[in-house]
């Protein structure tokens, strides 16, 4: 499974994908994937995009 073009980063963390209805331990920490979709647990990424804007997102935002 990729969503590399959906992401600004890129995962390269060795771990596989938790398969649908799974369990696994990772940094100790459990996570189970839902019964229909895997479950992809990343802890190393590479940032590749960033984006500065003027105004933002919702009324709480600020530049200060």
């Amino acid at each position: 499974m990729q969503h590399l073009g959906q992401f600004p980063f890129v995962p390269f963390d060795p771990r596989p994908d938790i398969e649908p209805g799974q369990t696994a331990e990772i940094l100790g920490r459990r996570w189970t994937a839902g019964s229909k979709f895997p479950l992809r647990v990343t802890t190393q990424s590479i940032q590749r995009e960033a984006s500065i804007v003027i105004f933002g997102a919702d009324g709480g935002a600020s530049t200060s």
